[in-house]
């Protein structure tokens, strides 16, 4: 009886052996950044105190879980941040991105209208397209009100 045991337990110990290396590749592919900085208008106009986030664009073959971020000084100025798997650093992934923006000089409760049209606010409807390439990328980021 003990020598089948052993003899079931070695099988499995062969079959976890062979197969473990097959569930090792679900680990994402490396990811490079380039940093990434621009002004942000709205009709020609430098436009401060904008929330900026570039999201990877899946249709453009950038499918990345990588966001990065920043906002607008009062120039309109922004540099972009990225966060990705516990570290930090300036820049954006390369490849194809979604720019959404957010007003955020209006705050929560908004006594004024946005300045940012709504299909400027989020990634999925945003006609900002840009690539982020290797290097210094200066995207300005040009809003039609």
């Amino acid at each position: 009886m003990k020598s089948e045991s052993c003899g079931r337990a070695l099988l499995w110990i062969a079959i976890c052996v062979l197969f473990a290396p097959a569930g090792c590749t679900t680990s994402a592919p490396g990811v490079e950044f380039a940093r990434v900085q621009g002004t942000v208008r709205i009709n020609g106009r430098p436009q401060p105190k904008v929330q900026v986030i570039f999201s990877p664009d899946k249709e453009k073959g950038n499918g990345l879980p990588v966001y990065a971020g920043g906002e607008t000084d009062e120039q309109g100025n922004y540099t972009l941040k990225y966060s990705y798997r516990n570290k930090t650093g300036e820049g954006a992934p390369i490849g194809w991105n979604r720019a959404a923006l957010s007003d955020m000089s209006v705050g929560y409760q908004a006594t004024r209208p946005s300045a940012i049209p709504p299909d400027y606010t989020m990634a999925a409807t945003s006609p900002l397209l840009v690539e982020v390439k290797a290097g210094d990328n200066k995207i300005d980021l040009d809003v039609k009100k």
